[in-house]
């Protein structure tokens, strides 16, 4: 059972390997430079330092003139670990109707389920390897960034780590499966795949990530507004705003009436900020604290092994459901 299905995927298989192979290869040759020019910038010694100017001016050039043109390979790893569920699960089911084989396959001795058992065992497992060993060549390439910008500031430092990159592959793989086996129609099982895989990360990164746990609130006074002086560079500040002495948010549009002697004859003679101090707006911002980063990995982690436990058990109630 095992070589058969082998035999079926090994083509598509061998195919990824040959791709992440070689993007392995590119991350592994191309970080001894990067790791070099790391150590002779001697950024490392400005790893959680505040308000050092040096410091800032270095990390900006390091990141503008160093990364070269793998910094634009990270929307790769998306697009391989959704395709591994795409091309490995979308057609698991479907093509035995397509062909007409399931006539013969699931009118043998090994039953449906098992038969969806040993199949999906067996690719999930190659495919958490290629995504894990995938995310470990991209984390390892990224490291002296990540070091600098910390595990949020970057979606890619996130979202491309050995553990997400193979839950991310094994979640495009299952809803493939599932998918194959309602439609019994490739074409539209990728076509649903490929949208669930994009919807889904699409939610999590913006509207469930940044909540994962309560965010610290970091006030501001007017003029330091949208400067990094009350947290560290790799925390994530995803959310800023201005507040009146209310509490009640004020948009970017009354701020700069606000500000304007044009608009607003009590701003004349006066500084910017000391017009919204002298009316108690202030700058908050948002702020998930760097050191959370492996505890929303594994939150995240656990959301996306949920979803996978339901496609898998809606494939396999379908299959045995389904009558011939």
């Amino acid at each position: 059972m095992m070589w058969l299905s082998w035999r079926l995927h090994r083509a598509a298989v061998f195919t990824f390997v040959l791709v992440i192979g070689g993007l392995v290869a590119l991350y592994l040759v191309d970080s001894i430079r990067l790791h070099d020019l790391y150590a002779a910038s001697g950024l490392e010694k400005c790893i959680g330092v505040l308000n050092d100017t040096s410091c800032a001016t270095r990390r900006q050039v390091f990141l503008a003139e160093n990364l070269g043109l793998l910094q634009h390979t990270d929307y790769v790893l998306a697009v391989v670990t959704g395709a591994l569920g795409v091309v490995l699960g979308a057609p698991m089911v479907s093509t035995e109707f397509e062909r007409g084989t399931w006539q013969w396959i699931w009118t043998q001795r090994i039953s449906r389920t098992r038969w969806l058992a040993v199949n999906v065992t067996m690719m999930a497992v190659i495919i958490v390897g290629l995504g894990a060993t995938l995310g470990a060549a991209y984390t390892w390439w990224y490291k002296p960034v990540a070091a600098q910008t910390g595990p949020f500031t970057n979606v890619s430092v996130f979202d491309n780590t050995p553990l997400m990159c193979a839950v991310f592959s094994l979640f495009g793989f299952a809803v493939g499966v599932a998918a194959s086996a309602f439609l019994r129609r490739t074409l539209g099982a990728m076509g649903i795949t490929v949208a669930v895989f994009l919807v889904t990360r699409f939610i999590v990164l913006y509207w469930l990530r940044p909540h994962y746990m309560a965010p610290i609130v970091v006030e501001s006074p007017a003029n330091q507004a949208e400067r990094p002086l009350g947290f560290d560079a790799r925390d994530w500040s995803f959310h800023s705003v201005w507040v009146d002495a209310s509490g009640h948010e004020v948009s970017s549009t009354d701020v700069a009436r606000l500000i304007s002697p044009d608009l607003n004859p009590a701003a004349a003679g006066h500084q910017w900020y000391e017009v919204l101090q002298q009316n108690g707006i202030h700058y908050y911002t948002l702020v998930q604290p760097y050191q959370r980063g492996g505890i929303f990995q594994l939150i995240e982690a656990g959301i996306f092994l949920a979803l996978i436990a339901i496609c898998g058990t809606l494939a396999f109630w379908r299959i045995r459901r389904r009558t011939i």
